[in-house]
């Protein structure tokens, strides 16, 4: 079977698909991977065959190189990409596309793979990173009339800058025109694979119709392992360290890596940051305290103190998997949600960017990792997190797709 795979955002959001693909050729299928240029040497190393999505020199306004990480002008630049991917993916699925022996899986804001299963009929499982993305009325924080009253206005925003070039495109290919993209319509109706297991967000009844929980999608072999050796042996010198990062989209982080270091030299505590921004560094910095790039977080956290980071839900899985309490500093987009999902499982402590300082992070950390309590839940959900089975569970239900016609039909 031929398996189209794309995948755009973050190494962290790349991963889980490099991660699959690896799975699916070891079963024997063929596998190629779209997303963006930084992410080829990490389907290289797993002999996958990759495609660049990233638009050529001077197709958007903006340098996709030199991207501003903040504000609005980063949502505006993301935009401007997503318009331009939605006929980049169908193209590159259409060119590929081997009726009955092709399957693709991609995230839902991927349109273009939607738009190929609908044109095509290709079979199409959305890839779902993030729980929040399962839009529903089930949250029983806020009445289901105000929950249904926010979705409409997130579709209308969506809407407003998204549903004109998606329709234009779709009318091109005879397809008629959609609204509320993000409501139904961006899913497949087929297969939606939520690599997070149900005791961190179970399945939302909207969706339990064609969503298969597959467990977090551990798979850490995004840098090189050249450097591992420096962080082993800052390891074993000593006592478990308290480890930072911060997320790579971040292209200013110098004030939170300061204030990691004034943490860790208040609790007198040896500490690792870790950036691909060295450049954001104070220095020098104290006694005990070490900087790496993104080596594998598998290899350092299960040492570790405790890990504090910015709310991604790879870094999330990785740290469930170790069993070490977080303090979670959530910016944007998932984060928020993704922590406070973690915060009901009794394992972290959370603070909003603006509250970030030496002055109250020192206490919560000491709290988290003195508190019996605390300790107790780490070792309960890193129990439950030996489940190592979430790519072959995703295999499988992309194998069952194959021949089939795009669209779902309810088992018999």
């Amino acid at each position: 079977m031929k398996i189209l795979l794309a995948a755009t955002g973050t190494a962290g959001n790349v991963l889980p698909f490099v991660g699959l693909g690896k799975c699916l050729r070891e079963r024997g299928h063929q596998v190629l991977l779209a997303a963006g240029g930084n992410c080829r040497s990490m389907a290289e190393r797993e002999n996958i065959e990759f495609f660049n999505l990233d638009p050529p020199a001077g197709a958007l306004s903006f340098d996709i190189a030199h991207r501003d990480a903040g504000g609005k002008e980063m949502g505006k630049q993301l935009l401007e990409e997503g318009i331009y991917q939605i006929q980049h993916v169908y193209r590159w699925i259409k060119e590929q596309y081997v009726p009955g022996h092709t399957v693709v899986a991609c995230p839902g804001w991927l349109f273009g793979g939607r738009i190929a299963q609908e044109h095509l009929g290709v079979p199409l499982a959305s890839v779902c990173l993030q729980p929040m993305m399962l839009r529903t009325t089930d949250d029983k924080r806020i009445p289901r009339f105000l929950a249904r009253m926010l979705d409409r206005i997130i579709d209308v925003f969506v809407d407003m800058a998204l549903a004109k070039p998606l329709n234009e495109f779709r009318s091109s290919l005879g397809l008629s025109k959609i609204s509320r993209v993000m409501n139904r319509w961006w899913f497949s109706p087929q297969t939606i694979l939520g690599l997070y297991p149900y005791w961190f967000s179970p399945v939302p009844s909207e969706w339990k119709a064609q969503t298969i929980l597959t467990g977090f999608p551990y798979y850490d072999a995004m840098t090189d392992r050249s450097n591992i050796g420096d962080v082993q042996a800052f390891l074993d010198a000593g006592p478990p360290p308290l480890v930072f990062s911060q997320a790579s989209l971040i292209k200013d982080a110098k004030g939170y890596f300061s204030t990691c270091a004034a943490i860790a030299k208040e609790m007198k505590h040896r500490a690792i940051l870790l950036t691909a921004h060295p450049e954001h560094l104070p220095k020098p910095l104290p006694n005990d305290v070490v900087s790496f790039g993104f080596v594998p977080v598998s290899d350092v956290l299960p040492r570790a103190a405790a890990f504090i980071h910015h709310g991604g839900v790879g870094s999330i899985a990785q740290a469930l998997a170790a069993g070490v309490p977080q303090l979670t500093v959530p910016g944007f987009l998932d984060q928020p949600d993704n922590c406070r999902r973690l915060l009901k499982l009794g394992v972290s402590a959370n603070l909003l960017p603006k509250d970030f300082s030496k002055e109250k992070v020192v206490p919560l950390l000491r709290q988290l990792v003195s508190s019996p309590t605390v300790k107790e839940k780490c070792e309960e959900f890193q129990r439950l997190s030996e489940d190592r089975n979430s790519f072959i569970r995703a295999a499988e239900a992309l194998e069952r797709l194959e021949g089939t016609d795009g669209q779902y039909h309810p088992p018999l």
